[in-house]
Formats: structure tokens, C-alpha cells, sequence
């Protein structure tokens, strides 16, 4: 039996298809209308076929055509009728119900990926939530047909031929109920087994997936550091599980293939050895020994595929409920209910007393409060891992607080909904990573109704229009996955042009020029000046050319501002602000 684990995963699967179902009943309730007319078919046919043999044999000396014109013509007619419900179904469900099904599948999926918080794509691999994604896809759809086509068509199936035995001879239709009720026990019983190697094998499967996905977004570091023997052999030890794996399922369901194919050859003798008694005995005829056999091998045969079909539904389960698993997680940031729309007039960010730690570490920000004025521009610096990044993070919300609150013009940004936070936010990251898509829509990424004029406007700004002109497509040259095809400084140039677009009245920048040259930087940062006028603006910067036109500048250290004033006091002040000064100083008059 199911433990509470396959349970669970069981009402989760198919909550999930029961919902996703729901605008389609109509063509549900066309594929169980097919799949009843198709159970009576498969015995009743074989029924009108005993009929035309008793028929023939009780009117072979009397005008035998005429009384066989009625059986054959009820014949043809069923399979002309049912080869045209088989097209009709092809119709409704193959050609108008799966593709759209396939789309809202896709769709909700990506929508509950597009929702997970920052974390959740810290902690998983892309390449393996794509896998995770088609597979729920794919198998969804191949659980449907194969919970109605199959499983539901055999259970009727089933149920007519017993019947339609029983008609025959009754010790018939006992023996078949007797194997079949044996043969869905086991194969209850067996499930269990199955779904936990087939949940293991899909979950194998995924992880190989991801780290091929994760060695191809990193051939240029295996190259750089010739370690394309290691990454190699890595890749093959994490295959080798996925085929212990699937050596596992495979023997599992060679065994069960094994039980039941000697099964049904047991079946076979039981019905042969009545069959001949039966018709010594007198107690049957020609027709019913045609309609025993028929009906007999017809369910040997869909038995035997429902074999097949329970090593494909285990499978197809698995990655559904696996899929399942990671998709629909609980969300760890969600907006308030009645949450408002942020409004932005000045622009004035307040920390109070917030306490922030990442799970399983100690608190970064305890006790933390600052306030950032009203179109200030304020200049962020401190050690590595001092909590810079991470009070944009919380400005943005991408993480959730433990205690205290954080607002934007007296509204706490927890009770604002979290796209009009981040409208009202333009970022330059640090991490310089493109759409695989033209320039023109990366930067207009920024504003979606943004005109081409403005777009180049934008470029302009970012001084990129110069270069994008001279590339032979201009500003429909796809930049490559993660934008690989731009060097470093014209990818940072194109999201300086996208946050121009957006407008936004706030504004953050995380090392916003730490990649181009001198002479560039020089360029741009004039346009990023005059990006921050009447907005606030805090900048993540370590490069004196910048913090020099910075209002005010926080030293953060450990998750503490330890220094708070303008460059001209904190120049003076010993601590980390002053020896980032000298060091900086003493390089450029070393040169």
C-alpha cells in the first residue's frame, strides 16, 4: 500500500490535473465518451462475431446469407462507427485540447518560477528548473491520456468482456475475475516500489541534466583553467547514478513483466481446459469458444500493455511530483493582502531597527537604522561581505526582514505590493547578464512602451549608440545568451541605458562602472550624474572618481555604518574611508 509520502505526492498530482483540467471538460468528457464506446466495442464485436458463427452453423443448409445479412451488417456498421469516433477524438483532444493544454501548463509554471523569491534561485540550478518545466509539461499530459486512454479504458474494458463472458459461460467470467482481481492487487501493492525508483530516477535524471546545463554556462572557466578531464569525469560519475538508477526501475519491471507474462499464459490454460470440457460436455458451441478466445487474447493483450503503461505512469508521476516539488514551493515573500501601490513624491528611504540574517548565519543587520534624505545622493563602501549588496537587496525586497521596518516616504515597503516597489526602483547590478535577445529589447527592457527613438535616446546616454551603429545589424544584433557576444563594459553600458529608460525616482547602482576603462568611465559617469539629478540615488562604488560627487557616504562594516559624512569629513577621519583615499591616491602618484 501507499505510504503517507506517495500519498501525499498521489492528492498533490492530481489536485494539480484536476485543476489544470478544469477548462477543459468538454473535451474530457469527450475522450471518456471514446474511451466507453471503445471498452463495449472491444467485447461486443467480438460477440456479433460468436453470433454470425452460431448463425452460420444453425442455417448453414437454409439460406444461410439472409440470416447472416443482419450480424455482418452490425458488424461493418460498429467499425466504421467506432474508426469515426477515433477521428473526432483525434480532433478534440490531439489537435485542439494538448496544445493549449501544453501552453497553460507552461505558463503556470513559469509564472510560480517567475514569483519564487531571490533565494530560491540562489539555492536552485536554471538548467535544472528548464528540465523540471518540460518534464511537468510533457508528463502531465502523458498522465492524462494515460489515467483516461488507458487505465480507465481497461477497467471498462474489463468489466464488459466479464459480463459479456458471463453470457458465454459463467465459469469463464469467474476465472477471468478471479486473474484480473490478482493482477490489480499485485500491481497495487508493486506501485509503491515503482514510484520510488522511478522517483529516483527522475530525480537523477535532473541533476545530470543541470550539470550539463552548469559545465556549458561555464566553458570558458574549464577552458581557462584546462579542466575539461575533470569536468569530464565529474559529468560521468553523476551519469553513472543515473544508470544505476534506471538499472534498478528496469529490474523491477523486469521482474513484474515476468510475473505477469506467466500469469497470463495461466490464464490461457485455465480457458483452454474449459473450453475443451465445455464443448464435449455440449455445454458450448463454436461461437462461444471464438468469443472466449477473442475476448481472452484481447485482454491478455491490453493487460500486457497496461504493464508498459504502469512503468510509463510511474515515470511520468514522478517527474510531475518532482517538478511539483520544486515549482510550487511555498512563496517566502508574498504581498500583504489590500497591499497598496507604491507612491514615490520625495523619494526618502528609512531603515528602523531592522534585524536581517541569511538562514543558518548570523544576523548581518541587528538593530539597523539610516535614513537616506529625499534626492540624496549617498555613496555606499566597505570589506567584501560588509552588507552592501544586501541593503539594496532589502530595499528592493527581495529578502524578507526579521524584525523592524523598512519604508519609502512613510510607507513600509511590506505593505506596498512588490511590482510597484520595483517600478519606482531603477538597478544597475552588479552581475552584467543580457537577455538572449536584440539590443533594441534588452534596452528597452526598461520601458516596454518605449519608442526605438527613445531607445536610441537612451543609448545615447550610455554612450552606446556610436558602437551599436557600427555593429552590421545596429540595434537588432542579438547579443547571445547572457549577452556573451558584448565585452563587459558595452553589456554595463546597455543596462546604464535601460535604467535611463525606466525613470525611476530612485535609483541604485552596484559597482555601475567597475568594468569599463578610464576614458569611458570618465564619459559615462557624467550621463550617470546627470542620471541622479532630482532622484535619489545610492551607489555602491569604490572608485574615488565617483565618490567624490556623492552627498554623503555610509562605511558599512560587519553590517554597520561605522562612518556616516561627506567625503571631505570622512577624507580626514582615520578609518576605512581614508585608507580606500590613500590607497588610491598612492597608486595614482606611483604611476
Amino acid at each position: 500500500m501507499m505510504n503517507n509520502t506517495t500519498l501525499h505526492n498521489f492528492k498533490k498530482v492530481l489536485l494539480f490535473i484536476l485543476n489544470i483540467l478544469s477548462q477543459f471538460k468538454v473535451n474530457i468528457a469527450i475522450m471518456f465518451l471514446v474511451t466507453l464506446m471503445w471498452a463495449i466495442d472491444l467485447s461486443l464485436r467480438k460477440y456479433v462475431v460468436k453470433d454470425i458463427l452460431d448463425t452460420a452453423i444453425k442455417y448453414q443448409d437454409n439460406n444461410v446469407v439472409e440470416h447472416l445479412f443482419l450480424p455482418i451488417s452490425i458488424y461493418i456498421f460498429m467499425a466504421l462507427f467506432i474508426t469515426t469516433i477515433f477521428r473526432l477524438y483525434g480532433y478534440f483532444v490531439d489537435i485542439r485540447m494538448v496544445p493549449l493544454l501544453k501552453a497553460k501548463i507552461a505558463d503556470r509554471a513559469f509564472y510560480a518560477l517567475l514569483n519564487r523569491s531571490h533565494s530560491y534561485f540562489i539555492n536552485n540550478f536554471p538548467g535544472d528548473l528548464t528540465h523540471k518545466v518540460n518534464n511537468l509539461v510533457d508528463s502531465t499530459i502523458e498522465l492524462i491520456k494515460l489515467s483516461i486512454d488507458r487505465f480507465f479504458a481497461y477497467s471498462l474494458a474489463l468489466i464488459f468482456a466479464i459480463y459479456i463472458l458471463s453470457l458465454a459461460n459463467i465459469k469463464f467470467a469467474i476465472a477471468t475475475l478471479i486473474w484480473v482481481s490478482i493482477f490489480i492487487l499485485v500491481s497495487i501493492l508493486y506501485f509503491q516500489k515503482l514510484s520510488n525508483l522511478a522517483n529516483h530516477y527522475s530525480s537523477s535524471t535532473t541533476k545530470t541534466t543541470a550539470n550539463l546545463a552548469d559545465s556549458l554556462s561555464n566553458i570558458t572557466t574549464i577552458r581557462l583553467f584546462a579542466k575539461q578531464t575533470y569536468q569530464r569525469f565529474k559529468f560521468s560519475q553523476i551519469y553513472q547514478k543515473k544508470i544505476d538508477a534506471e538499472k534498478r526501475m528496469q529490474w523491477a519491471y523486469f521482474w513484474i513483466w515476468l510475473i505477469y507474462g506467466y500469469s497470463f499464459e495461466l490464464l490461457q490454460a485455465i480457458s483452454l481446459y474449459l473450453l475443451i470440457y465445455g464443448y464435449q460436455s455440449g455445454e458450448i458451441g463454436i461461437g462461444d469458444i471464438a468469443l472466449v478466445l477473442g475476448i481472452n487474447i484481447a485482454i491478455v493483450e491490453f493487460l500486457n500493455q497496461l504493464t508498459r503503461d504502469l512503468t510509463q505512469f510511474s515515470t511520468h508521476f514522478a517527474r510531475v511530483s518532482d517538478a511539483l516539488s520544486s515549482i510550487n514551493t511555498k512563496l517566502e515573500i508574498i504581498n500583504k493582502e489590500n497591499a497598496t501601490e507604491l507612491e514615490v513624491n520625495k523619494g526618502e528611504i528609512k531603515f528602523q531597527q531592522v534585524l536581517f540574517f541569511y538562514p543558518d548565519k548570523k544576523p548581518l543587520f541587528k538593530d539597523f537604522s539610516v535614513t537616506i534624505n529625499p534626492k540624496e545622493k549617498v555613496g555606499i563602501v566597505g570589506y567584501s561581505g560588509s552588507g552592501k549588496s544586501t541593503f539594496i537587496n532589502l530595499i528592493l525586497r527581495l529578502f524578507e526582514i526579521k524584525a523592524g521596518i523598512i519604508q519609502i516616504d512613510n510607507q513600509s515597503i511590506v505593505d506596498v505590493t512588490q511590482s510597484s516597489l520595483r517600478q519606482k526602483i531603477a538597478v544597475v547590478p552588479q552581475d552584467l547578464i543580457l537577455f538572449h535577445d536584440t539590443i533594441l529589447e534588452n534596452i528597452r527592457y526598461g520601458n516596454n512602451e518605449a519608442t526605438e527613438q527613445e531607445v536610441v535616446q537612451a543609448a545615447k546616454f550610455a554612450g552606446m549608440h556610436k558602437f551599436i551603429n557600427s555593429l552590421l545589424k545596429g540595434y537588432h544584433t542579438i547579443v547571445g545568451e547572457k549577452g556573451v557576444k558584448l565585452s563587459g563594459g558595452e553589456k554595463q553600458r546597455i543596462i546604464i541605458a535601460r535604467a535611463f529608460l525606466k525613470n525611476a525616482p530612485i535609483l541604485l547602482l552596484d559597482e555601475a562602472t567597475n568594468q569599463l576603462d578610464s576614458i569611458t568611465e570618465k564619459e559615462i559617469q557624467e550621463s550617470l550624474f546627470k542620471l541622479m539629478q532630482h532622484k535619489t540615488a545610492i551607489v555602491i562604488a569604490h572608485r574615488l572618481s565617483t565618490l567624490l560627487y556623492m552627498n554623503r557616504i555610509l562605511v558599512f562594516d560587519n553590517g554597520t555604518i561605522v562612518q556616516d559624512g561627506s567625503h571631505s569629513e570622512l577624507v580626514v577621519q582615520k578609518g576605512f574611508y581614508q585608507d580606500l583615499w590613500n590607497t588610491q591616491t598612492d597608486d595614482i602618484l606611483r604611476y
